[in-house]
């Protein structure tokens, strides 16, 4: 083998990345590369946990169900089956490296989430992500045949099309270290960069989630379905940082209540599930009553005890407690911000895309589980599902390679070479950040989402002309193609549906997607 080629690369280094690093033989040449470093990741920011049907009074029908009901019918039920019924696989592989999930005299603890109508959550405490996280790091340090390269910003996928197939194939990945362009060749590449959430002013990710995953597999061939679909947390910590807390769908698992500024439930004018009703649904009602009310919103969780406010959530209450607010005591400040990008590059439920070679996999993957709208904790089971699939076929001859069909209400998107999409019209990072803040959020106008969509295609038109070379310049490329990619499939789906909600159904909320911080 030469020096710069491997059996996989794996561009990522989240939690479908290290799953499919782990899964693989030990005698498989795996390079991981990170575009910060390993620890620079979604996955361990997750607090919730991880939703399987563990419980003998649940069931996978149950879980399926819950699923399509949240997805608003546009899941691919065979698909949503078919990882589902993989989840318990998945815990107890977890469970064999050690992971320390919260347990209880009878077994496993499980909490409840919103769109859940079972107890079905595997966790640990509020801190799932870190804590899995730090466990497949450890086991990671026991495997020679995975090389970490941290540092190295990929920039794009090299392909071949094959003379007789005609079909493109994966050959490898370009990259930047310390700025200097670099070649690594493989047959066999997943990428599993995470999502988009850096297009917006206020997001959850950290700040390696700038789209890049989404926008190569893009350039490179690859079919972009439901992008219009951006969940946004209902609960995050209400303080205007960019980088924005999250309080976890598990407080309100555990009985945390929604009230307003004059300490009234509200839910009930929404939906009859009250708190615990999808994520979509209870983010547009948090936009709705601060419109209605022009003051804050929160969250309060203190009616049950210090105890076990301490024992369930240690981490919420302090990370909450630096900020000034006593959980036990207080009610939180929260507000809707963008945590999940519910679109994306259309696979299988093994990662394969219509690239021959090339894996997509977790949030910049779209497999059909998510629909318009993602259950919660349906992430992380999404991430172990595909990875492991993901280290099955790479053991496959690359000749079994098939793409998948759409269905036939997903929304596709095909790059397009050399095509002038508009005249040139140069954005910033800062501009495409508050054009997406303000104009493709929890609720949308259809009128500024068609001038975000002119605006943004004159950016990309404005890039198409300038020699990109930095990691800056091609991270801005990114950010500006995945803003496009959302804006134009928001415009295109004129009816609303899921986590892609037009203002017009709501005449008398003059600015939709402006929420008064509680003060």
């Amino acid at each position: 083998m030469k020096p710069d080629s491997y059996d996989v690369i794996i561009v990522g280094s989240g939690l479908a990345a290290l799953t499919v690093a782990l899964s693989l033989p030990k005698d498989c040449q795996v390079l991981l590369m990170c575009k910060g470093e390993i620890a620079d990741t979604s996955s361990r920011f997750a607090q919730g946990g991880i939703a399987a049907v563990i419980a003998p009074t649940d069931s996978i029908q149950e879980h399926v169900t819950d699923t399509l009901i949240a997805g608003a019918g546009l899941c691919d039920p065979h698909t949503t089956e078919q990882i589902i019924r993989q989840g318990a696989d998945a815990i107890a592989w977890l469970s064999s490296l050690a992971v320390p999930f919260s347990t209880t005299k009878e077994g496993l603890h499980l909490t409840k989430e919103g769109g859940h109508n079972r107890r079905r959550i595997c966790h640990v405490a509020d801190h799932t992500g870190q804590s899995v996280m730090a466990c497949l790091w450890a086991n990671m340090q026991t495997r020679p045949n995975i090389h970490v390269l941290e540092r190295c910003f990929v920039t794009d996928i090299l392909t071949e099309i094959d003379a007789k197939t005609k079909k493109v194939h994966c050959k490898g990945v370009v990259c930047l270290i310390n700025q200097q362009p670099k070649k690594y060749d493989a047959d066999k590449v997943v990428l599993a960069t995470g999502g988009l959430g850096q297009i917006y002013q206020y997001t959850t990710a950290p700040e390696v989630c700038t789209g890049d995953g989404i926008a190569m597999a893009y350039r490179a061939g690859c079919r972009i379905v439901n992008a219009e679909f951006v969940q946004f947390h209902p609960t995050g910590f209400d303080d205007g940082m960019a980088q924005t807390a999250l309080i976890s769908e598990a407080v309100r698992g555990e009985g945390g209540r929604l009230i307003n500024a004059q300490g009234e439930r509200f839910m009930s004018n929404y939906d009859e599930r009250l708190e615990l009703a999808p994520r979509d649904v209870v983010a547009r009602s948090i936009t709705k009553e601060a419109q209605r009310t022009a003051q804050g919103v929160f969250l309060d969780i203190s009616h049950q005890s210090d105890e076990f406010i301490k024992q369930h959530f240690p981490k919420i209450y302090q990370s909450c407690l630096a900020k000034g607010v006593d959980i036990t005591k207080q009610p939180i400040p929260v507000t809707p911000v963008q945590h999940y990008f519910c679109g994306g590059v259309l696979t299988d439920v093994s990662g394969r895309s219509d690239v021959v070679g090339l894996y997509c996999l977790g949030e910049m993957a779209y497999t059909g589980l998510h629909g318009a709208n993602r259950l919660a904790s349906n992430s992380l089971l999404e991430c172990l599902v595909m990875g492991q699939n993901a280290a099955k076929s790479l053991q496959e001859p690359l000749a079994k390679w098939s793409n998948r069909d759409v269905l036939p209400n997903w929304s596709v998107q095909t790059h397009q070479k050399n095509v002038n999409l508009a005249s040139s019209m140069p954005l910033d990072v800062a501009q495409i950040k508050q054009l997406m803040q303000q104009h493709l959020g929890v609720m949308r106008r259809q009128e500024d989402v068609a001038k975000t969509v002119e605006l943004l295609a004159g950016a990309l038109a404005d890039l198409s002309t300038q020699n990109l070379t930095t990691q800056s310049q091609i991270e801005q490329l990114n950010l500006t193609m995945c803003a496009y990619l959302v804006a134009k499939a928001s415009l295109d789906r004129p009816h609303s549906i899921g986590c892609h909600y037009w203002v017009e159904n709501e005449p008398n909320l003059i600015t939709p997607n402006h929420l008064p911080k509680a003060g």
